[in-house]
């Protein structure tokens, strides 16, 4: 059985590789084997304050940041020269209860499909271009002061 901890960690993944399929409407993928049988069930014990069809999610992406028709910032299939971390919250069905979306999470037919809705997408850090620019110094390699001056800067912002 999985803790909270795993619970989230599984949920998380599970939610941003959904963020990276295709445009159109976001439905949610379909149901795990694993996860159809009501002796698995990953959700005993989750306090009532997880229980609900918005979940905040963490992401980490090289894709090139792009915004929408609104100007609202989105991610596009081209490949970015850098990493971003952000954050955004991902709901999980218009006008569904929670006991709603738990039968059609264990569900291996959906008597309906479960809409799924990105919120705004807020970019924390982005790092530097890759490749490290660096010199070569008595046969040492040596990282560009700037560069690793701003690398140290986003990772410490990320921890």
């Amino acid at each position: 059985m999985l803790n909270h901890n795993h619970w989230r960690v599984y949920l998380a993944i599970t939610f941003a590789l959904l963020l990276t399929a295709c445009s159109g409407p976001r439905v949610m993928m379909p149901t795990p084997n694993v996860h159809i049988d009501s002796s698995n069930d990953i959700y005993t014990g989750l306090p009532e304050e997880l229980k609900g069809t918005e979940v905040p999610l963490f992401y980490i992406t090289d894709r090139q940041p792009e915004k929408d028709e609104n100007g609202n910032l989105k991610y596009g299939y081209e490949r970015s020269a850098s990493l971003a971390f952000g954050s955004t919250v991902v709901d999980l069905g218009e006008n569904i209860t929670w006991e709603q979306l738990l039968e059609a999470s264990r569900s291996g037919k959906r008597p309906q499909k479960v809409k799924m809705q990105v919120g705004e997408i807020t970019e924390i850090a982005r790092g530097p271009n890759t490749p490290s620019p660096y010199t070569e110094v008595d046969d040492v390699i040596v990282e560009d002061p700037d560069y690793k001056a701003l690398r140290l800067a986003v990772a410490e912002k990320f921890r």
